[in-house]
């Protein structure tokens, strides 16, 4: 990582890819890696014998956990791969500086890690006043059915996050924190083009997404570093694997 005090966000001596070629090359990236999750549905769709699937196999195949592991492996670490080339190709700017992965003090990631727990609290209360089950139904599926927990926590709790944080709160906001958008409208946006993506939980979960979302935004922006909301959005799928598995008794 680079220097414990990373610099403010416009006081930089590069200058951010432009905002329309930002949302131009981050469609191609987001492109990329639902191709890349469409090839690993490959070994799950078609037998050795060139069988295609089941209608009904192929609509529980978002819950079998095993598809879940390889799907975001694949297109978690080549989309972050490709964010790093593109990156690399700017000249002037290291990958560090333009993703803002500089080193944290250790009280403000503890701080943030604290902020992150008790909205999670808040969220699991505001839940249960409203009789929504305390995992969605899709974790219980998924890390029910599991026959590797290991590999499954790798994918959700660091594949994952890598990938989303370098993405949203990296690549696409350094590309938009310094235009009209601002630090305001930047995060907004791009908590509700991440919460477009969990496609896979229902309203209320989708709503607890945008909130945890809009807080990793503001996380990156006052913390000025994408460590920190990446430590946090590992932090809350850890949390969701070790909840889903007390209640599961495994």
């Amino acid at each position: 990582m680079a220097e414990s005090e990373p610099p403010t966000d416009n006081l930089v001596s590069w200058k951010p890819i432009g905002v329309w070629a930002t949302a131009g090359l981050g469609f191609v990236v987001f492109l990329a890696y639902l191709l890349l999750s469409t090839i690993a549905t490959i070994p799950f769709v078609i037998d050795s014998s060139g069988e295609v699937a089941s209608a009904e196999s192929l609509e529980t195949l978002e819950r079998n956990p095993d598809f879940v592991v390889a799907s975001t492996l694949v297109s978690a670490l080549g989309g972050t791969l490709l964010i790093l080339l593109i990156i690399a190709l700017r000249k002037g700017v290291s990958l560090a500086e333009y993703l803002a992965i500089h080193r944290p003090a250790a009280k403000g990631v503890f701080y943030w890690l604290g902020v992150t727990l008790a909205t999670v609290v808040l969220l699991g209360v505001v839940g249960w006043l409203l009789n929504q089950p305390a995992v969605p139904d899709w974790w219980r599926d998924v890390y029910g059915a599991s026959t590797n927990v290991p590999l499954l926590v790798l994918a959700i709790v660091i594949a994952a996050p890598l990938f989303e944080e370098s993405f949203f709160r990296g690549f696409l906001f350094t590309g938009w924190f310094q235009s009209r958008l601002g630090a305001t409208g930047t995060i907004l946006l791009t908590t509700i083009l991440w919460t477009v993506i969990h496609t896979q939980y229902g309203a209320f979960d989708v709503a607890q997404v945008f909130v945890l979302g809009i807080l990793l935004g503001i996380a990156r922006h006052r913390s000025r570093t994408l460590v920190v909301p990446l430590f946090m959005h590992a932090f809350v799928n850890a949390l969701a694997c070790l909840q889903v598995a007390y209640i599961l008794g495994v």
